[in-house]
């Protein structure tokens, strides 16, 4: 590790995420190197060994900095015990924490724009995504922790500028800080602040408008990411 010219074993450095599952100093030298590499860490709790110390030890530290991906997590301790059903119990996890399937929606949440939120909804449906707003969660979780859980868990982050506001910036900032790809928009005529006025935005007339531009935006958007991981 003390090479100045490190490189990640080829297993570790061509995988997406890891899996761990027994094992013992060999298991644990993987996942290190996982770690280092970046890469999602699974460890598998019901055989024992090095598995279950990184189930253990991934799930303490989702706990503390990401609940609701915790509970996912967590699934893999209570799957079933058909063998078959428990791979694809593995698989299907990996899945969600790889390619999320959650869009939040950064926006004002007065009545006059719920039309707005239905239309980016609806065209998020039609990527096979679902569009959230942290006030329709039945989480007890507190508001802060929950929306930036929601951004850290979302496959990309809608922002809606129309009527800004200290939460709206607040969110839009975090989304940026954490990497989420951000597609921004705006009622046209909005005044945009210096900070973002540069950034490219979709500036919508009516919800029909709204749906064709971001419909556009989506598909380049699910486009550029398939590029990424072939």
């Amino acid at each position: 590790m003390n090479h100045p010219e490190l490189e990640v074993p080829e297993q570790i450095e061509q995988a997406g995420p890891t899996i761990f599952v027994a094992g013992s100093d060999g298991t644990f030298w993987s996942k290190n190197w996982a770690s280092f590499a970046r890469k999602l860490v699974i460890g598998i709790p019901r055989f024992g060994g090095a598995g279950e110390t990184i189930y253990d030890r991934e799930l303490k530290y989702l706990r503390q900095t990401f609940p609701a991906m915790a509970e996912d997590y967590e699934t893999l301790s209570s799957a079933s015990n058909n063998m078959s059903d428990f791979a694809k119990e593995v698989v299907l996890l990996v899945e969600r924490l790889v390619t999320p399937r959650n869009v939040f929606m950064i926006m004002s949440f007065k009545r006059k724009f719920k039309t707005m939120f239905t239309s980016c909804e609806e065209v998020c449906q039609e990527f096979k995504f679902k569009a959230e707003r942290t006030d329709e969660s039945a989480s007890l979780e507190r508001i802060v922790p929950r929306i930036e859980t929601g951004i850290q868990k979302s496959a990309f982050v809608i922002a809606d500028l129309s009527e800004p506001s200290p939460n709206v910036f607040y969110e839009l900032g975090f989304a940026r800080a954490v990497g989420k790809d951000v597609i921004l928009t705006a009622r046209k005529n909005t005044q945009l602040p210096f900070d973002v006025h540069d950034i490219p935005t979709i500036l919508w007339e009516n919800k029909n408008d709204l749906k064709h531009k971001l419909r556009e935006c989506i598909r380049r958007l699910v486009d550029s990411t398939a590029e990424k991981t072939v």
